[in-house]
């Protein structure tokens, strides 16, 4: 992996950009190894890009050799399945921070049109979370999101 990247650095600097990319990709060999990886090369656009993890529009030595390794072979199942509910969890801890920060958005308006702060206790935000989470189900939350017109599950 690590020659084959050094064959595609064209200019030898140590990252190789989209074109130095693409200009390597008509070739047989060049289709032919990463046909070892299981890779195809028609993806090679969107594979870039997921190399390009800082999305600066250019791949280093080790970001092209760790994410090579990464994709090689097709996604498991399982691991598409661990990523959906990763995808489910975290949308619905969005739903409820943002109803968090609208709630902290409502008190500071209210404070602020009436000139008065009310003396009250700052709770942290871990704390407002876990209490606003036990308030709401999943369900309501995903409820809130789809109305939204967003599909978290």
């Amino acid at each position: 992996v690590m020659s084959f990247f050094q064959e595609v650095d064209a200019d030898k600097n140590g990252v190789v950009t989209w074109e130095e990319f693409r200009a390597k990709l008509a070739q047989r060999e060049v289709q032919a190894y990463f046909q070892t990886l299981d890779l195809d090369a028609r993806d090679m656009k969107r594979v870039f890009q997921m190399l390009d993890r800082r999305g600066e529009g250019v791949v280093s030595i080790k970001e092209f050799v760790e994410g090579c390794i990464r994709l090689k072979g097709q996604a498991q199942s399982i691991d598409v399945c661990v990523l959906m509910q990763d995808v489910r969890r975290m949308g619905y801890m969005l739903e409820v921070f943002m109803h968090y920060s609208e709630d902290q958005l409502k008190a500071l308006t209210s404070a602020v049109d009436t000139k008065t702060a009310p003396a009250c206790p700052v709770k942290g935000i871990g704390e407002r979370l876990r209490t606003y989470s036990s308030q709401h189900t999943k369900t309501q939350a995903l409820n809130e999101v789809s109305s939204l017109g967003l599909n978290w599950g």
